[in-house]
């Protein structure tokens, strides 16, 4: 029963949180592996990128051309864990290594959402997430890294 309402608060959260259709989020959170166009469309989204209709592939594509994601990849390619702790970095600009800083690899942006707490010391950096595991890490990076407008707000 906890089980229950804590994925229905998440799902609510979520659904609030991004402004985007629900078609989405259902879908995002059906998939039994997390790719790279679900992974952009909600980067893009919590950066307004993108509109709130648009396509896993249009999200994707923009987060390319912005330099969030390099090589060959495509949208609906699974991504792996150590990948989307990069896109996560790169999306909340978080500076928090100086190994990152310097190479700008995949394996220290994770090192990175490991000792911040946003993604499990146990993850396998070559794991493909669920669309579960996705939106976890993703709603941790939004509490982590996202302010309040009232946090803003100076005296």
């Amino acid at each position: 029963m906890k089980r229950a309402i804590v994925f229905l608060v998440f799902c609510m959260f979520m659904t609030a949180a991004f402004s985007q259709s629900a078609d989405k989020v259902t879908d995002i959170l059906n998939s039994p592996k997390a790719t790279y166009g679900q992974a952009s469309y909600i980067c893009a989204s919590a950066k307004s990128l993108i509109e709130d209709d648009a396509s896993y592939e249009e999200a994707f594509q923009v987060l390319k051309e912005e330099g969030f994601i390099k090589g060959s990849h495509s949208a609906d390619e699974p991504i792996k864990i150590k990948h989307l702790a990069k896109l996560c970095v790169k999306t909340w600009d978080v500076q928090n290594s100086i190994m990152y800083r310097i190479t700008g690899a995949s394996r220290y942006a994770l090192r990175v959402m490991k000792a911040e707490g946003v993604i499990a010391d146990s993850k396998d950096p070559s794991s493909i997430p669920s669309g579960i595991d996705l939106l976890n890490i993703i709603t941790a990076c939004l509490d982590r890294y996202e302010t309040s407008e009232f946090e803003q707000v100076e005296d």
